[in-house]
């Protein structure tokens, strides 16, 4: 897979929350569009869930 320009430069906002204390997502079980981020249902794009969930069991 080829790497979208500026694809990096968008997503590093997220993974530094997560390197600063932003607890981990975890995929939501009811529906996979969704994750569960400290209690709560949030939903993004593909490309933010799959930084949140990165290292996610």
């Amino acid at each position: 897979m080829q790497a979208v320009p500026g694809r990096e430069r968008r997503l590093r906002p997220y993974a530094a929350l997560l390197e600063h204390g932003l607890p981990r997502a975890i995929p939501d079980g009811d529906d996979p569009a969704w994750v569960v981020v400290d209690g709560r249902r949030k939903l993004f794009s593909d490309e933010v869930r799959e930084v949140l969930l990165a290292g996610a069991a």
